[in-house]
């Protein structure tokens, strides 16, 4: 699903999220809030998956958490971790870097948030966190370097948040889930104006992804979930 703002760039995004129920197998799940680009030419994405590579430790899956990657380098000055967190440096996806960190998410609802925290002579640092809503604190999961561009400056529009089964589950089956955003904003709280679905053809036969009141962003996967609601484009109520 895309999602187009009013501002053309902004420096903070949030996504409040829910786990409907927790995936049926041990498929490897990643679910990708918003894979956008910064500072004009810089791709970068985060989100949450079932299992997260951790280089260097055997078995290398350190299981669930969050993750937070940028393209365009493979210097590793460009990333902080957190304490608890790692990071990563390879060519496999194009160059790039990114930060990791460990978080045992489950059926409830939750928030993201990438913020600018600083500057330098360099570029622009941007951290991710979530907390568990309703009240729970922040967990720091780690910050990004984005060089700085004179053409613009921070996170543009237009980004897309969507889903992926990255490695198959022992019984070859696809895993049952059922996740959804159900409310995003940027800058000072401001909400998309157009969101647009569409499909992955290879799970076409097997996903669904549907808006119960033009706000949420439900998906739906397994192996018996039907396509029955085409892709399309919708508005959100707040504009």
């Amino acid at each position: 699903a895309a999602q187009y703002f009013e501002s053309q760039t902004f420096e903070t995004i949030k996504h409040k999220f829910t786990i409907h129920q927790e995936p049926s197998n041990n498929g490897m799940l990643y679910y990708q809030f918003y894979q956008g680009v910064m500072n004009d030419t810089i791709g970068f994405y985060y989100g949450i998956q079932t299992n997260v590579l951790k280089l260097g430790d055997s078995p290398p899956w350190a299981g669930r958490g969050l993750i937070f990657s940028r393209w365009k380098t493979r210097d590793i000055e460009n990333y902080h971790l957190a304490e608890d967190g790692w990071g990563q440096s390879a060519g496999y996806e194009g160059d790039f870097i990114g930060v990791r960190n460990s978080y045992d998410w489950g059926v409830g609802s939750y928030e993201t948030e990438i913020k600018k925290d600083s500057s330098d002579n360099i570029g622009d640092w941007y951290s991710l966190k979530i907390r568990k809503l309703p009240n729970e604190p922040q967990k720091y999961i780690g910050s990004l370097r984005f060089e700085t561009s004179s053409a613009s400056s921070g996170i543009k529009s237009g980004g897309y948040v969507w889903s992926e089964l990255f490695n198959n589950s022992s019984d070859g089956i696809l895993p049952d889930w059922h996740v959804s955003v159900d409310d995003i904003t940027v800058g000072e709280n401001e909400k998309p104006n157009r969101i647009y679905t569409w499909y992955s053809e290879i799970f076409n036969n097997f996903s669904n992804i549907y808006t119960t009141n033009n706000s949420d962003i439900h998906f739906l996967m397994g192996p018996n979930v039907k396509n029955i609601t085409p892709s399309q484009t919708f508005y959100w109520e707040n504009n």
